[in-house]
């Protein structure tokens, strides 16, 4: 789950979402993973308003730095296909967990299957 975290409306009446981050900045680019998420907010933004934004943006706010990806008819468009293909891909691997590879990772204890189906055997 995700939130934007703001909505900012020009002079101009065009609109940009943001999303802050606390985390550690990765170089003078919008990671692909961040990207992603950009995009789908964006989509989202669009569905539930009807309004496509201009921009979606990350501001690291460790480093007072913002980056901006522009939003066209091409990104709502990716995005959809992401959230296609991903839905698609959970429907093809159904329910049963041996369909999935089990990655820890540092952000595991804040699931809720933390220690217990994805505990490796023997522990």
């Amino acid at each position: 789950m995700g939130i934007i975290d703001s909505v900012v409306k020009d002079f101009e009446d065009n609109i940009s979402i943001v999303d802050y981050k606390t985390s550690k900045r990765y170089g003078h680019w919008v990671p692909e993973d961040y990207y992603r998420q950009l995009i789908i907010y964006a989509l989202l933004y669009y569905k539930d308003t009807g309004v496509m934004p201009m921009f979606a943006g990350i501001d690291w706010l460790r480093y007072d730095e913002s980056y901006f990806v522009r939003i066209t008819q091409s990104e709502i468009d990716e995005a959809q296909n992401l959230i296609r293909g991903v839905h698609d891909d959970l429907e093809k691997r159904g329910t049963d967990i041996e369909n999935y590879e089990l990655v820890p990772q540092k952000l595991c204890e804040w699931c809720a299957f933390y220690k217990k189906p994805c505990e490796p055997e023997g522990v």
